[in-house]
């Protein structure tokens, strides 16, 4: 009866939100229940983590296992739409003056297309993911995302360089390199099988550096338990 309870008390309050034009976000750690939290809009989970980040700031890369995010974290999974609750702040408020740490942190996340709020994370380095995805319409409901689980299109001749894209309007291409060891890798990306041959210019969008595409491919180093976000062609 309390779950019966529960479930209809979020079914009315979200019929009643959405009369009048609300939107419904439910807050949890790993508890999800389909019957109950599938009603509202959006689903709001990541604090649990604020004890395993307490021990080690990069427990995101180190200690989260890809399945969390691939399932838990997934929005096709679950049913509904998610947004990630950073945890860094609540571990230790040192960490937000630590920008290493919520980079480690959207390499996850963003490799697994998950959105993220900005709370308890620092605000820069979000700010800055956000500010380029949203420069090339990464939000756009027309854009195809593929995850480098899944797609076989973009290869990186290092596997520990993962590659998660993104086509967005206009044959936009985002590419989001994904490195989640605990060593700097250096690797060749070959756009082959999504562009013709030839040389052209790509542009590194979060550390502002171009990169030189010859005969389709380039060469890049992705630093330790971080990223690059390579877009093609640029947007100025």
């Amino acid at each position: 009866y309390e779950i019966l309870g529960e479930r209809d008390l979020i079914r009315r309050t979200v019929a009643y939100a959405h009369k009048h034009g609300k939107t419904v976000m439910l807050h949890g750690q790993r508890s999800y229940f389909p019957m109950i939290q599938g009603l509202a809009d959006y689903w709001f989970p990541g604090e649990q983590y604020n004890v395993m980040l307490r021990s080690n700031p990069f427990g995101y890369a180190d200690v989260a296992s890809d399945s969390i995010f691939r399932a838990e974290f997934n929005k096709h999974v679950l049913g509904i739409g998610v947004i990630h609750l950073p945890a860094i702040g609540q571990a230790k408020a040192e960490f937000l003056r630590v920008p290493e740490y919520t980079e480690t942190m959207m390499m996850m996340l963003q490799s697994h297309d998950v959105d993220t709020a900005q709370y308890y994370a620092m605000g820069k380095v979000v700010q800055n993911v956000w500010d380029i995805l949203s420069k090339y319409d990464v939000q756009s409901k027309d854009t195809i995302c593929r995850l480098y689980h899944e797609q076989k299109e973009i290869i990186s001749s290092n596997p520990d360089v993962r590659v998660t894209y993104y086509k967005t309007p206009g044959d936009k291409y985002v590419l989001f390199l994904a490195n989640k060891t605990k060593n700097d890798v250096k690797t060749v990306i070959d756009l082959a099988k999504v562009v013709e041959i030839g040389n052209f210019e790509a542009f590194e969008e979060y550390k502002k550096q171009s990169i030189a595409v010859k005969d389709g491919k380039f060469e890049i180093t992705v630093p330790a338990r971080k990223f690059r976000i390579v877009c093609f062609p640029p947007v100025k």
